[in-house]
């Protein structure tokens, strides 16, 4: 079994792998730099706010979460496809949280796009997403790409220290079937780790 960095990595090229080839994501752009540059509203929940690794400010960017990696699901909460993919994506959260070489350096965080705090928590309490989800009513995600926002979308973001992120992997629409995306990844950990 990978452990580290090295697992992180494995993860991070992986899935962006799988998300563009294997799950058939369409052409999305996300501009780093600008993505790094954008603030969003802290979390109400001390557990949340734990889970993140952020203090006690009101406002935070993605470089300030804990986290080597963090995968971003951006939704609406009146988008029928996020409705209706909230199951496998708490199930993947579920997957990432019993794996003790994943649990700390991959984060899960959903970015509900012209949502209002309301909205994101009827969204939160009605699919019982157990992971952080912030509002983004004045869709500052719109910075972030040329391209007309789609929900969901899964971007996968690189933290690489300072306030500096990389974006790794877009995949827009349904991830389908976790079990067989976790499997995925893990027959071709195996398989990396014994090419080295």
């Amino acid at each position: 079994m990978l452990t580290g960095t090295r697992a992180v990595a494995l993860v991070v090229i992986l899935a962006g792998t799988l998300f563009s080839l294997a799950l058939g994501a369409e052409a999305y752009r996300v501009d780093d730099r600008q993505l790094a540059e954008l603030e969003f509203s802290v979390p109400d929940s001390p557990q949340a706010m734990r889970y993140l690794g952020l203090t006690g400010k009101s406002k935070f960017r993605l470089s300030h979460i804990r986290a080597g990696v963090v995968l971003v699901e951006i939704f609406s909460m009146y988008c029928p496809i996020c409705q209706d993919e909230a199951p496998n994506v708490n199930e993947l959260y579920n997957l990432v949280q019993r794996d003790p070489s994943l649990k700390d350096r991959v984060k899960i965080l959903g970015i509900g796009t012209g949502n209002t705090p309301f909205e994101v928590d009827v969204f939160r309490k009605k699919y019982e997403i157990p992971f952080p989800l912030v509002p983004d009513d004045d869709m500052v995600l719109k910075r972030a790409s040329p391209d007309q926002i789609r929900t969901p979308t899964f971007v996968i973001v690189r933290i690489e220290g300072g306030n500096r992120i990389t974006v790794q992997g877009v995949h827009v629409g349904r991830i389908g079937n976790v079990s067989e995306f976790i499997k995925t990844l893990s027959e071709s950990s195996r398989k990396k780790e014994g090419a080295q």
